[in-house]
């Protein structure tokens, strides 16, 4: 059995990247932040508590040697944080004691978790070659700390994978998300505002990303991947979508909500490089959908 790291163990893909590792028969050491309430009821997950500025002294819990380091955490991922610029800086500094750690402890592979904010704006279909121009802090410190990882990869004999996500869905996501609102909303046949939603869009379903994530790593591929699925068209449409799976009645309001002072901004990935690895598991929309709505309604059962 492997061990591997984890951490940011509790966000919206750590949950199901360490449930993915377990099935496929590793040793997951699950890294929290201290206070956390999350637990795993696994055999197969140790759980260590460390804040992130503490990650350096992680070699001091990990039995070595381990095979591959995930490493998911970062603070200040939404809304204003995401311009603080003292904030992302800190997780930049903090994430390069993490990845000198993984090779301390020996692992073989590091797999980071990149942004599309990386690239900044580019209303055009996005490639890994194309030159980035982030334009929030976050995106800046993300993009120094990919080039720093694999710049330092040869000198930490490290195989270094960082995925570029663009716009994950899944279950237990953010609930403030266009997709978790809307399919609550829709639930009770609420309106539902937005904007014109006629820039182009691409969603990758959760369960297949962390997939990728671990194929890419037991392939032995490394560098820098667009995470998204092979299913782009304009928002609009995915929103159509959800309503008639749904059969709700809402209002679909286009045009209620402003674009941003920023602008209107697609997400439209180049996937080819990741589809040239042999990587070829994508969910299509409706079934993931259904999915979440189907643990959606669980819950609310379970509440009654």
């Amino acid at each position: 059995m492997k061990n591997v790291i984890v951490t940011g163990a509790s966000c919206f893909i750590g949950k199901p990247l360490i449930n993915e590792l377990i099935e496929k028969g590793y040793f997951v050491y699950a890294i929290l932040r201290k206070g956390s309430p999350v637990k795993f009821n696994s055999s197969h997950v140790k759980t260590i508590y460390l804040n992130l500025d503490e990650y350096k002294d992680l070699g001091k819990f990990i039995e070595k040697p381990c095979f591959a380091m995930f490493h998911l955490s970062w603070n200040g991922t939404r809304g204003d944080a995401r311009n603080d610029e003292e904030k992302q800086k800190s997780n930049f500094v903090y994430s390069k004691d993490v990845l000198e750690v993984a090779s301390e402890i020996g692992c073989q592979y590091f797999i980071g978790a990149g942004s599309q904010a990386e690239y900044g704006v580019l209303n055009k279909k996005i490639k890994e070659t194309d030159t980035p121009n982030p334009n929030t802090a976050y995106g800046i410190y993300k993009l120094k700390f990919t080039d720093y990882a694999l710049d330092n990869a040869e000198r930490l004999k490290l195989k270094v994978i960082m995925p570029r996500f663009f716009s994950l869905f899944g279950e237990n996501d953010y609930s403030n998300t266009l997709i978790e609102s809307s399919i609550e909303n829709m639930l009770y046949d609420r309106d539902c505002n937005y904007t014109l939603a006629d820039q182009n869009w691409n969603y990758m379903y959760i369960k297949d990303a962390v997939k990728a994530m671990i194929y890419l790593m037991e392939n032995d591929f490394d560098g820098v991947y667009n995470f998204g699925s092979k299913d782009t068209r304009q928002l609009k449409d995915f929103i159509y979508e959800i309503k008639e799976i749904l059969q709700s009645k809402s209002n679909l309001n286009f045009g209620a909500i402003p674009y941003p002072i920023t602008g209107k901004v697609s997400i439209d990935p180049d996937i080819n490089k990741l589809l040239s690895t042999g990587f070829n598991r994508f969910t299509p929309f409706n079934v993931a959908i259904e999915y979440i709505v189907r643990l959606k309604k669980g819950k609310a059962y379970e509440k009654n």
